[in-house]
């Protein structure tokens, strides 16, 4: 069943090692406080869906679920810096020991994010017209993981639709509003998020990409083009209720 799929995942250690943390972003959208934010090397620890930074006695673990890491310019004199980027808007900035460990660490958390994370939620209900993102739900999803990709998939469909409706109804004239540019903006990170996990799934799934719904190939990248997505979607994928 569903839970002997996971199980074989939840309780594994996916990767450990030693990483420097600093916090970047509040979840309020604030940046910490100059004594907060400094470096610090924490002994790092993902086990099934959650990541475990532990340093003398103290620990401080982060739920993977619509997580995204990914690589990040260099930051001042640091090199092999990734940006992770948690669901209540939190950002930390972190380096592992080379560009190998940086990878793995990114593809880790990633896998785990796109297995475990359940479908969004509806946006708030709100009396004014500013635009809601959707409520992401801490609840591990239901779905096998095979309706995890379908879901992936789909997600991308509905956020590339959502984006280029966007575009559209922009005016040549007047100059975009801030509300455009902040949903312009939540719609590209949550396209490449959705693609990765998407990329990733088929990846476990499919090793063989010739039994895959997509490939890895040609899908799973902002920049890389729709072709082998589009061919998936004439597939009839539906999403799975959670």
């Amino acid at each position: 069943g569903i839970n002997a799929e996971y199980g074989q995942y939840e309780n594994v250690i996916h990767k450990q090692g030693s990483l420097v943390k600093k916090n970047f972003v509040l979840a309020s959208g604030k940046r910490p406080g100059i004594f907060k934010r400094g470096w610090k090397r924490w002994d790092a620890e993902l086990r099934g869906s959650k990541l475990t930074f532990s340093k003398a006695g103290k620990k401080v673990e982060i739920i993977c679920h619509h997580c995204l890491a990914s690589r990040t310019i260099t930051h001042r004199n640091r090199h092999c810096v990734m940006m992770l980027v948690c669901a209540d808007d939190r950002q930390f900035l972190i380096q592992a020991v080379d560009d190998t460990d940086m990878q793995e660490w990114m593809h880790a958390i990633n896998k785990v994010a796109a297995m475990f994370s359940a479908l969004p939620m509806a946006a708030p209900v709100s009396n004014s017209n500013q635009f809601q993102p959707h409520s992401l739900p801490m609840s591990r999803t239901k779905c096998s993981l095979e309706e995890q990709l379908q879901n992936h998939m789909a997600q991308v469909d509905k956020l590339t639709q959502e984006y280029d409706s966007l575009i559209r109804q922009q005016s040549n004239t007047a100059p975009p509003s801030f509300e455009w540019h902040y949903k312009k903006r939540y719609l590209e990170k949550e396209k490449e998020k959705f693609e990765e996990y998407a990329h990733l799934l088929n990846t476990l799934l499919y090793p063989d990409s010739e039994e895959s719904l997509m490939s890895p190939q040609s899908f799973g990248r902002a920049t890389a083009n729709r072709m082998s997505y589009k061919r998936a979607v004439q597939k009839n994928v539906k999403p799975v209720n959670v």
